[in-house]
């Protein structure tokens, strides 16, 4: 999922191809700066002893970084690193990443919270004697990219729970046509009153009679008409073919009679008492959210910069509790990172949870796993999380959200979905006292059965704005008694 977390970014290093020698380098130990030449790219030589070029590069926290350039040895057998380090404005050092490579070397991670700047470096250690040589070094930060335009979204309406009441807001259809018929797609609940139909944007209106029909729960598009509409012909046939559905979903609100019979999310009442203590008295709360790209955002519309610029789960669930407890003293710190797998959680949990003495810590891993681990790997690597973090803080409690299905047509492999199945059984195991958990696994998996997966997602691994909303909704379900 690495791919897909990655947001526009610009190149923010100074003289990374070291046309201009030094310039914007420090040194340390053998360097030399080589000029290029007809065959050959400007480069740095580090060596024969430990050796490194550094840059210091000023950036907030919670930004996503990736540092990279090309490496070659001499010998071959020599290997060079690559190091982001995270410091505080006291020069503490907060957080760090390093590659080992002998080719090429990247690192890729979001600043601690508290960062002040980041010392970006090129390393060669004294463990063998010779030269690495680097060329094309390269820094993307995602901060540089253009701001998140406002949304114009009513976000208490948003937070209004779709398991509850008659009107369902902007849930998303995808009309698509399998076989050349009609494109058509389904409602979550038989409508008794269509309120408006319009575009992911939110922009344009359809009409029924001239746009669309409507029998039922179907919405099918009717010729000549401009409503937006897939065709199966669009997608890859077979197993791991990426697909983006951005911008392509219909926004639905309408009344209907129906019940939602699926999981619902409960208030955790007495399993999270610190955290509700807090929230109810007004006093200061930190909440972490941690975990991968869809924790990150990825799907939402606002991370996406697209039209609705719906904010992700994460910023709506912050929304959600300032508001429904009046309580401005909740800060939030989203500390995840795209492409990341539970194992990534679990070394950096001291560093980019702890470290910020969390109430409530939202752990949200999973769909990076499934592709390689075990169910009990899983676990010990949750459980490890809890304990990295306790160890710092012994009152944070926890909220352990089992991921989200990915889109079955994606990943057929039987294997995938039973890893899934069990990293819930894993996380339910791991609740307890201060630890409770939100069941997305389960609530994405009864949509699906009523709604076609396409309908939900803006990928095959992310979820859109509707998916993304009862994520936001389930967990203000649990922190608040009138979710």
């Amino acid at each position: 999922m690495q791919e897909a977390a990655k947001t526009k970014s610009q190149h923010a290093l100074t003289n990374g191809d070291f046309r201009t020698g030094q310039s914007g380098w420090q040194t340390e130990g053998e360097v030399r700066f080589l000029p290029g030449t007809s065959a050959m790219k400007p480069r740095v030589r580090l060596g024969p002893g430990a050796s490194a070029v550094r840059q210091r590069y000023r950036v907030t926290g919670l930004q996503t970084l990736w540092f990279g350039a090309n490496l070659t040895p001499e010998p071959t057998t020599l290997t060079g690193r690559v190091r982001a380090a995270c410091f505080d404005s006291k020069n503490q050092l907060l957080l760090e990443a390093l590659t080992e490579s002998s080719t090429y070397a990247s690192v890729y991670l979001k600043t601690h919270a508290r960062t002040a700047y980041v010392v970006l470096s090129l390393e060669k250690t004294a463990s063998s004697t010779g030269y690495l040589y680097a060329d094309s070094a390269l820094l993307q930060d995602d901060s540089l990219a253009p701001p998140r335009p406002a949304t114009h979204l009513d976000l208490n309406s948003y937070l209004i729970p779709f398991w509850k009441g008659s009107t369902i807001r902007e849930e998303t259809v995808l009309l698509l046509s399998e076989s050349g018929e009609p494109a058509q797609g389904k409602l979550l609940f038989p409508p008794k009153q269509i309120l408006s139909v319009r575009d992911y944007a939110q922009k344009h209106t359809y009409a029924k009679g001239r746009d669309y029909s409507l029998q039922g729960r179907t919405i099918r598009a009717l010729p000549g008409s401009p409503i937006p509409v897939m065709h199966a012909s669009q997608f890859e046939k077979g197993d791991l073919k990426w697909y983006t559905l951005a911008g392509k979903h219909l926004s639905v609100t309408y009344t209907h009679t129906g019940t939602w019979r699926s999981p619902i999310p409960r208030f955790a009442g007495a399993a999270l008492p610190e955290t509700l203590k807090k929230l109810r008295n007004r006093t200061p709360l930190t909440i972490v959210a941690y975990g991968d790209s869809i924790t990150h955002g990825i799907g939402t519309s606002g991370d996406a910069r697209i039209a609705p610029y719906m904010p992700t789960w994460a910023e709506l669930l912050h929304y959600g509790l300032k508001r429904g407890y009046r309580h401005p003293q909740i800060q939030l710190y989203n500390t995840a990172l795209g492409g990341m797998t539970s194992d990534w959680g679990r070394d950096n949990a001291t560093a980019a949870v702890a470290s910020l003495n969390p109430d409530l810590v939202l752990v949200a891993f999973g769909m990076n796993d499934f592709w390689s681990l075990s169910p009990e790997h899983f676990r010990s690597n949750i459980q490890e999380i809890l304990r990295r973090v306790w160890a710092r803080k012994p009152t944070t409690e926890f909220i352990l959200i089992a991921s989200m299905r990915f889109d079955p047509t994606y990943a057929r492999d039987p294997q995938y979905r039973n890893r899934m199945t069990g990293y819930t059984n894993a996380l339910r195991s791991l609740t307890d006292h201060g630890v409770c958990l939100l069941d997305m696994d389960a609530i994405s998996g009864a949509l699906m059965a009523t709604k076609k997966p396409k309908d939900l997602i803006s990928d095959p691994l992310h979820p859109n704005d509707f998916l993304a909303r009862w994520y936001a909704q389930g967990l203000m379900a649990l922190l608040h008694h009138n979710s």
